[in-house]
């Protein structure tokens, strides 16, 4: 009997150990720290749409928008099956003086690749604001690299009203900062994208001032927001452009300075 539990004993140590090991050997390879703070964040940890997925380290990376160093954009891409299924592209919030729900730490745009073909760069990209319960704000239609049709699902009343508390936060700072700039007459617009002052600084608020404004330009509204830079990357070889950073994150790192 003292033979068989120590036989058990032994294998389950030897599967930690592995299990350490390989936990141990992907951030030893993976060398960069900002997507190292990310990965072991509570906000990555906390969401299954994040937590639950295979990462691809090999594509994962960082940009920076404007080459600046100092407004750095993670780019995770997760997998499946050998297969790219999903990326999200995280900011980290730098202002105390804006807030998150759930006390966040990241700006969260989660890209569902699962009916989009990267290799005939053909199907349907949705798109997912973490930071507001996964809301499910937008998707495009992607034929050939060609944007066929997009579409905007507002934040719901619901959600709004549960984080009234951070939103009313951010609103009183837009205020603020409006009134001591003196640039503008009336309250709208105080913020850029944020077009209804309602302090609700998002990246479903950046997609619904941005894809406006880019909407006229198909390259910039497939490659810079429905696919953005990390995919961007992996579709190199089909010879598509793509932006330094996309424009949400362009959007967020404005609101963050502003």
């Amino acid at each position: 009997m003292k033979k068989k539990i120590s036989s058990k004993l032994i294998l389950v140590l030897l599967l930690l150990a592995v299990l350490i090991a390989c936990k141990k050997l992907a951030i030893k390879n993976y060398e960069d720290q900002l997507i190292q703070e990310f990965i072991e964040s509570k906000d990555f940890q906390n969401n299954e749409l994040l937590s639950c997925n295979s990462i691809d380290y090999e594509n994962s990376q960082v940009f920076y928008v404007n080459n600046d160093k100092n407004k750095p954009v993670i780019n995770l891409i997760f997998i499946e099956n050998g297969k790219i299924i999903s990326s999200v592209e995280a900011i980290k919030n730098s202002s105390p003086k804006i807030k998150l729900p759930n006390e966040g730490n990241f700006f969260m745009l989660y890209r569902d690749l699962k009916q989009f073909d990267l290799n005939k760069v053909t199907g349907k990209i949705e798109l997912f604001d973490l930071n507001f319960d996964n809301h499910y704000f937008g998707s495009g239609e992607i034929v050939q690299g060609h944007l066929i049709s997009k579409f905007y699902n507002p934040v719901s009343s619901n959600i709004l009203s549960k984080y009234a508390d951070v939103i009313n936060f951010n609103k009183r700072y837009i205020d603020n900062r409006s009134s001591s700039l003196k640039i503008y007459e009336s309250k709208s617009a105080s913020l850029p994208c944020d077009s209804n002052n309602n302090g609700n600084i998002s990246y479903s608020e950046c997609y619904k001032c941005f894809i406006t404004a880019c909407s006229s330009n198909e390259t910039c509204s497939v490659m810079c927001y429905f696919i953005g830079d990390a995919l961007g990357g992996v579709l190199s070889p089909v010879k598509i452009p793509w932006c330094q950073a996309s424009i949400a994150a362009s959007c967020i790192y404005i609101s963050l300075a502003y």
